[in-house]
């Protein structure tokens, strides 16, 4: 596999992006403009042009996510160094060296990212509501990208999934 490519550092933590962030941004892409057209019958140009934008701004929401456990992880005094794109989700890194750490330290971490998008969530409710009243071109987008910082990356992200999810993190550590 490809080494991952360094895209920038925000907040003393790097983001990289894995091949497969690419791959997983063309394809959600192409799926958010195929059901804009087929679902919300938007014109094919304009679902392709908001098809793109929502695909960015889905990785911009998970990026403020990783960087929402990484506000929570500095505060407990052990930081994330890096955050690991891959399809189109994040992977928290932590140093290498990090010891083993108390259970309510994990807990604190894993409920960083979560927080971090309802309060993302909260701000982009009302320019979704006023577009959508208004009719403005491509208020799908903001209302759709709304839907998935909600539904994905503040609700779901709670649920037990491979080991991999803010749920798997609380309910390892739950009670320990």
């Amino acid at each position: 596999m490809k080494p991952d490519i360094k895209l920038f550092t925000i907040m003393n933590v790097t983001i990289y992006a894995t091949p497969l962030m690419f791959v997983g941004m063309l394809l959600a892409w192409a799926v958010y403009a195929g059901l804009a057209i087929v679902a919300l019958e938007i014109r094919t140009g304009e679902a392709i042009i908001g098809g793109l934008i929502l695909a960015f701004l889905i990785e911009i929401g998970e990026i403020q996510h990783q960087l929402g456990h990484a506000t929570a992880a500095k505060q407990v005094g052990y930081p994330m160094t890096g955050v690991r794109l891959w399809l189109m989700i994040g992977t928290s890194l932590y140093p290498e060296d990090e010891p083993e750490l108390p259970a309510k330290t994990h807990i604190k971490r894993a409920l960083g990212g979560p927080i971090a998008s309802a309060i993302l969530a909260i701000f982009i409710a009302p320019i979704a509501f006023v577009l959508q009243s208004n009719d403005v071109q491509f208020a799908w987008v903001v209302s759709f990208f709304l839907f998935t910082i909600v539904a994905v990356f503040t609700v779901a992200a709670f649920v037990p999934m491979m080991g991999i999810s803010d749920g798997s993190t609380i309910l390892r550590y739950w009670g320990k």
